[in-house]
Parts: structure tokens; C-alpha cells; sequence
């Protein structure tokens, strides 16, 4: 069980993830590139909020392996986001003196958006075709038919980008450089862990049965993992933190953001001291 503390905590990042997409949806945009951003950031938003809200339901359960898995998505919700948006700026320095070139051609977050219907065509198209209404079959057949690929984009090839181009792109200064570097190196462990919970993979085997010193299994069974729900809850917390300042970079000013770093830290120092103090 979450402490009080920590409940409203997540509560409070739920409530500003609610606030700021609908904020972002009254941004009057400048071109088709910049209106593309957003929505993005109001999908991958509103995914955010409905996995925070949902972990924080499994945390309050005491399900904490569901709860780790589950709240995976936001970490590739807050990479993805903040690749599109450094990346597009990064396409648009380049073109400044190539006004002739549209960027819309060499921006991932519109290719991706663009590519939408087809890779969804080419998941629905796996299905046995007796399942879907004629008109269904048909539609998915021209889409099939075009000369469309399917695009994906890798987690670390996203945050190798971030780490080569985020702080020229953004103009960070020494502090958030080095800050940026040291979130983005917990990621990649954080990231794959998870995964490795969620397919099944060797590493989780010693999360589930317990093994003795050396190394041989004791025959019990691991029913409550000894991560602490805490855990769970601030490394997302600090995923929905990035999201925030991400839809800053997009209509100036992340409502409420500021607020909810200050609470992140009162928070986080409550339950230090309470932990220490059991």
C-alpha cells in the first residue's frame, strides 16, 4: 500500500497530466508539422495518464509486479515524445538556410503519424480474414496493396539521438546536461528489467523462485517482491515529470509542473525519513 503522501502524489501528476492535454488542445499551431507534435503529445498524454492512474490502483493492491510491468509504457511514452519534439527541432536548424526542402518529409514524428493506418492495417491484416465484414477485408486489401512500409522506432536508438543532440538542440545549460545524462542512464536498465517481466525472460526467474547462496533453488516461491511500491511509484512519477517538461517545449509553460517537483521532493524526503525510521 502507498503511503498518503504518496497516493496524493500520484494523484496530483494524474490530475496535471489531465489538465495539460487539454490544454495542448487549444494550441493554435503554426504549420502541419507543429499541429502533428501535438497530437502527438495529446495521445501519448492520455496514454500516460490512464497507466499512472492504473499503476497506482495496482500499487494500492499490493499487485506490485503488475504494477512495474505495467507502468513500462510510460517510460516509452516519454522517450518517444521527447524524441519527436528534439528531433523536429533538430530537423528544422538544419533546413533554416534550405527553405526549398519541406521538413514534414524528414520529421520521424510526422512519417510516423502518416504511417498510422497502414501499420495498424498490417496487424489487423494478420487476422484470419473470415473475421472481418467484407468491406473491411476490402479496405485492408488496398491498403496492403500500397507501396507503404511499416515504420518502428527503436527505444535506444531514440535515446542514443536524445544523448548526441538533446542539449545543443534545447540550449541546456552544464546543470541540466548533466542531469539529462544521468536520467537517461537509468532508463536503459529500468526499461529492459521491465520488459524482461513483461515477456517472460530469464533474468525475473529469481523474482519468482528464491535461491540460496549458492545458487540452488530453496523450493519457495516469491509471492511479494522486495521492491518497495515507492520505487515503483517516483520512477514514474519522474517519467510523467519528462512528459510535462516536454508539453512545456511545446506550448511554453507546463501548468502546474513546477508545483508537483517540489511535492515530488517534500514526498520523496517523508519517506526516507519514515523508511529509516521502521
Amino acid at each position: 500500500m502507498l503511503s498518503n503522501e504518496a497516493a496524493a502524489l500520484g494523484g496530483r501528476a494524474s490530475a496535471l497530466l489531465a489538465e495539460n492535454v487539454t490544454k495542448l488542445r487549444t494550441v493554435t499551431c503554426t504549420d502541419s508539422v507543429e499541429q502533428c507534435l501535438i497530437d502527438w503529445a495529446v495521445v501519448l498524454g492520455t496514454l500516460a495518464k490512464d497507466v499512472l492512474d492504473s499503476t497506482l490502483l495496482l500499487l494500492n493492491a499490493g499487485q506490485l509486479r503488475g504494477a512495474n510491468m505495467l507502468s513500462r509504457a510510460l517510460v516509452d511514452y516519454d522517450v518517444r515524445l521527447r524524441f519527436y519534439v528534439v528531433q523536429c527541432k533538430h530537423v528544422r536548424a538544419k533546413l533554416k538556410k534550405r527553405p526549398h526542402i519541406d521538413p514534414s518529409e524528414r520529421v520521424e514524428a510526422v512519417l510516423d503519424w502518416n504511417n498510422h493506418n497502414y501499420k495498424m492495417g498490417s496487424v489487423l491484416s494478420l487476422y484470419d480474414p473470415s473475421v472481418w465484414p467484407q468491406e473491411t477485408r476490402d479496405a485492408l486489401d488496398r491498403l496492403m496493396e500500397t507501396e507503404e512500409t511499416e515504420r518502428t522506432l527503436d527505444l535506444t536508438r531514440m535515446i542514443c539521438f536524445l544523448e548526441e543532440h538533446e542539449a545543443k538542440v534545447l540550449g541546456l545549460i552544464l546543470h541540466y546536461i548533466d542531469e539529462s545524462k544521468q536520467r537517461k542512464r537509468s532508463v536503459k536498465p529500468n526499461w529492459r528489467l521491465q520488459s524482461g517481466f513483461l515477456h517472460g525472460d530469464q533474468m525475473i526467474v529469481s523474482d519468482v523462485i528464491e535461491f540460496d547462496e549458492d545458487g540452488q533453488k530453496t523450493g519457495r516461491l516469491i509471492e511479494t517482491p522486495p521492491v518497495r511500491p515507492n520505487t515503483i511509484l517516483f520512477t514514474a512519477i519522474i517519467h510523467v515529470q519528462q512528459l510535462l517538461s516536454t508539453f512545456e517545449l511545446l506550448h511554453g509553460n507546463a501548468s502546474g509542473a513546477a508545483a508537483l517537483d517540489d511535492q515530488c521532493g517534500r514526498v520523496w524526503r517523508s519517506e526516507r525519513k519514515r523508511l529509516s525510521a521502521d
